[in-house]
């Protein structure tokens, strides 16, 4: 028996599939959320999600300040933190136009591959991790999402706001998730 199952794992490790760890928690994330989608509706889904990644957003934030040491990401260090970010999990964002206002970025490729295509409760992760991200360092940030893979437009824009006040970012009205900083979460020399 132990020759048996010594020859089939043999065998296995010959065949091709596309099982490694990059995969596995593609599918896992993917299935989530679309079971999700499926039984609790999209709204909801993304209420979940927004949880998840602003506990994501507040984590990578803390990590970049620290590799940099630096108490707080400027809006370029932001800028290149979400696109190392994105880099590092297999997506391809790039920075598109950046102000002392406002961040817009492109990403051509999903990260969360294949799995990403109709799950538009996916993108609410990447919403709120740049979102808490940004609000962590810079006070406050307004995402919105112009335009999603998983809503078929073949590529993702996202513009982030980093002023409540800019024209630009008041005529989307409601469109967008808005974030603010939790001064909570602050040293005390910077919460007042």
């Amino acid at each position: 028996m132990e020759n048996q199952i010594n020859q089939n794992i043999e065998r296995f490790a010959d065949i091709v599939v596309n099982h490694d760890r990059e995969e596995f928690l593609a599918t896992l994330v993917g299935k989530l959320a679309g079971t999700l989608q499926d039984f609790i509706g999209i709204e909801e889904s993304k209420g979940f999600l927004t949880l998840v990644g602003a506990e994501v957003g507040e984590k990578m934030s803390d990590d970049y300040r620290t590799a940099l040491d630096v108490s707080r990401l400027d809006s370029g260090q932001i800028a290149a933190a979400l696109v190392d970010l994105q880099t590092r999990i297999n997506g391809a964002f790039e920075v598109v136009d950046i102000d002392q206002r406002r961040i817009i970025l492109r990403n051509g490729r999903c990260p969360f591959m294949e799995h990403g295509a109709r799950r538009d409760s996916l993108c609410q992760i990447t919403s709120s991790v740049f979102g808490r991200l940004t609000a962590d360092n810079n006070g406050y940030a307004k995402v919105v999402l112009n335009r999603t893979i998983a809503a078929g437009d073949g590529h993702c824009e996202v513009v982030i706001f980093l002023d409540d006040s800019d024209p630009r970012a008041i005529q989307y009205g409601d469109q967008g998730d808005e974030y603010f900083e939790d001064l909570t979460k602050l040293p005390e020399e910077l919460a007042s």
